[in-house]
Formats: C-alpha cells, sequence, structure tokens
C-alpha cells in the first residue's frame, strides 16, 4: 500500500536504509513472501481475492472524477 500511494503521489524517489532480509534478519519480520505474492496473478496467491459490488465500488470514483478540483486531472 505504500509502494502504490508513492506512485500514485506522483514522488521523485523513494529514500530507505534496510533491506527486506534485514528486517527478516534482525526483527524476524520475513516479507519476501510478499513480494513473491505480488508477483502472481491474482488467481494464483495464497490469498483468495473475490471482486463484490464492482458498479457501486465504480460509482464511487465517477462521483470523485466529477468534483472540481480532484487530483486525478
Amino acid at each position: 500500500m505504500c509502494l502504490a500511494t508513492a506512485y500514485w503521489a506522483g514522488l521523485d524517489g523513494i529514500v530507505f536504509g534496510a533491506e527486506v532480509a534485514d528486517s527478516k534478519k534482525y526483527g524476524g519480520f520475513d516479507d519476501g513472501f510478499i513480494f513473491e505474492e505480488f508477483a502472481k496473478l491474482p488467481s494464483n496467491r495464497s490469498i483468495s481475492q473475490t471482486q463484490l459490488l464492482r458498479d457501486e465500488a465504480v460509482k464511487v470514483w465517477k462521483e470523485y472524477a466529477n468534483l472540481s478540483g480532484n487530483v486525478a486531472y
């Protein structure tokens, strides 16, 4: 989510110190599998994904698109 937000915000770059391997080695957090999951097709991921109520969700986006001063355009 943070990476997606950085792209949406139009940032020029991201500065970081520790790497994924560091979080595992020193903190016991193994995030490597998350990056592997992102690379898979949604139908092949370990957590199932089900789309519901698309028309209702798109309605919200359409309302946003019609707002003056939104950041999309």
